[in-house]
């Protein structure tokens, strides 16, 4: 059964629900991070996708084939416990905190769009242990998200929608998730804790419903 998540947004605010966190073993150190990385880049010219293409219903979230390293988070916590099943940390991008999803080989990705100018990305382990990479893209024509509504929930094997009404009334969803006027949703995840990604780099005036 699917369930959607009812509200409104205003332009500018970002919805977040937090997660909540499973415990298990694991240190700062053996955090890796192959994307992205820190220090200095420049994306220009570089071919980056934010959609993830979707044959409902999916299985898991992942970035999608050929995505750009510029346009993902990816790596892996090594040295995990053998267990099965999955876990979930959080990670935090540019100060927003976002429920990750931890396959049982410790590894973790997802796509996203990054700014111009400063980013920080902070993976905190299910213990609590964390890693933070900072890098500066100097790329200044880049395009800006100026909106993003975030959706996420906190339990595994649940399936949540992101559905978006700007206020022109074209609705953004799953199965729609490119709007005419510039929005357009990232991911469908049917797995479990999310996040969901609404986002915008000139959003209209007026008031967004989620319904």
């Amino acid at each position: 059964m699917k369930v959607k998540a009812t509200g409104w947004v205003k332009a500018g605010l970002v919805l977040v629900v937090a997660c909540l966190q499973v415990a298990t073993v694991a240190h700062a150190s053996d955090i890796d991070f192959g994307a992205p990385l820190n220090g200095w880049r420049n994306t220009s010219g570089d071919s980056q996708r934010y959609t993830q293409d979707v044959h409902y219903p999916a299985v898991s979230v992942s970035t999608p084939e050929g995505q750009s390293t510029f346009a993902r988070i990816e790596g892996q916590i090594r040295n995990t416990p053998k267990k099965k099943g999955t876990t979930v940390g959080t990670l935090v991008v540019d100060g927003t905190p976002l429920p990750q999803r931890i396959e049982e080989d410790g590894k973790f990705a997802r796509p996203y769009a990054f700014p111009s100018g400063s980013n920080s990305v902070e993976l905190r382990a299910p213990d609590g242990s964390r890693k933070r990479v900072q890098f500066y893209d100097a790329y200044s024509g880049k395009t800006q998200p100026k909106l993003r509504v975030v959706l996420a929930w906190d339990t595994d094997g649940t399936d949540l929608d992101l559905h978006i009404v700007s206020p022109d009334g074209v609705h953004t969803w799953y199965g729609d998730r490119v709007a005419p006027n510039g929005g357009s949703l990232d991911v469908d995840v049917t797995t479990g804790y999310g996040p969901e990604i609404y986002s915008s780099a000139a959003p209209l005036k007026g008031t967004y419903r989620s319904i």
